[in-house]
């Protein structure tokens, strides 16, 4: 019996723990990517205009910001799942 009880509380905290990995990992992928698409389509309407050296480095700075919360997003997931799977 405490072994079940054992078994179901670490199935419930695995999965627990990849749900918030999967809401981390969606919403900082929404919000990169909704700050590429802001960020290109300013600097194809007006080149120069959002203060950086041009398309280059207006893709990599909301890369370089988001990429951290979707990378712990994906680790939290990929960490859940593996307690989820050993119980």
């Amino acid at each position: 019996m405490s072994g079940e009880k054992k078994r179901s509380v670490g199935t419930f905290f695995g999965g627990l723990v990849m749900v918030v990995g999967v809401l981390i990992f969606a919403l900082s992928g929404l919000c990169t990517a909704g700050f590429l698409v802001m960020l290109v389509g300013d600097e194809l309407k007006r080149p120069g205009s959002s203060g950086m050296g041009g398309m280059g480095e207006a893709i990599l700075v909301p890369l370089l910001f988001g990429a951290l919360p979707i990378i712990v997003g994906l680790g939290l997931f990929i960490f859940g799942r593996g307690l989820r799977r050993s119980g």
